[in-house]
C-alpha cells in the first residue's frame, strides 16, 4: 500500500510540472566558408555538378573535455553540469568550426579542392550517467577537373 501511495505521489508530481508561458523567439545560426573559399576550395551540401576525381569520404568528430570542476574557470571556456549521481563536471565549451577545419585539414592533405555533400550535426554519448554532446562534420572530398 505504501509503494502504491508513492507510485501516485511521484505521477501526481510530475503531472504538476507541465508546460510553461514562454515568450517567441528567433534563433539564426550559419556556417561562414569565406576563409576556405578564400583559398580556392569549395564547399557544397550537394553534389558537385561538373567533372571531378573521388579522393575520399570523411568524417571528423570534436568531443569536448570533460573533467573534475576547476577551482578557476569562465563560463566562456565551458559549463558545469550535474550527472544524474549527483556529481558535478565541467564540460569545455567546443565550436563546429574546430570539426570543420579538421576536415579541411584532411581533405587538403589528401589533395583535394572540395567537399561536397557536407553535413555538421551534433552527436553524443553516454559517458557513465553524463549524456556528452560533440559535433560531427562530414563530407566527400574532391578534386575538381577543369
Amino acid at each position: 500500500m505504501k509503494y502504491l501511495f508513492l507510485m501516485f505521489s511521484i505521477l501526481f508530481l510530475f503531472a504538476c510540472s507541465g508546460t510553461k508561458e514562454m515568450p517567441g523567439s528567433i534563433s539564426t545560426t550559419g556556417i561562414d566558408f569565406t576563409n576556405y573559399t578564400k583559398q580556392g576550395f569549395f564547399i557544397t551540401t550537394e553534389i558537385y555538378p561538373d567533372k571531378y576525381e573521388s579522393i575520399g569520404i570523411l568524417s571528423s568528430t570534436v568531443w569536448p573535455e570533460v573533467s573534475k570542476v576547476p577551482d578557476r574557470y569562465s563560463t566562456n571556456d565551458g559549463r558545469i553540469v550535474t550527472d544524474a549521481d549527483g556529481k558535478k563536471w565541467f564540460i569545455k565549451s567546443i565550436n563546429y568550426k574546430d570539426a570543420l577545419d579538421e576536415l579541411y585539414s584532411k581533405a587538403i592533405g589528401m589533395g583535394a579542392d572540395a567537399l561536397m555533400k557536407f553535413d555538421i550535426k551534433s552527436v553524443s554519448y553516454q559517458n557513465g550517467s553524463l549524456t556528452v554532446d560533440g559535433i560531427q562534420a562530414t563530407g566527400f572530398a574532391i578534386k575538381r577537373t577543369k
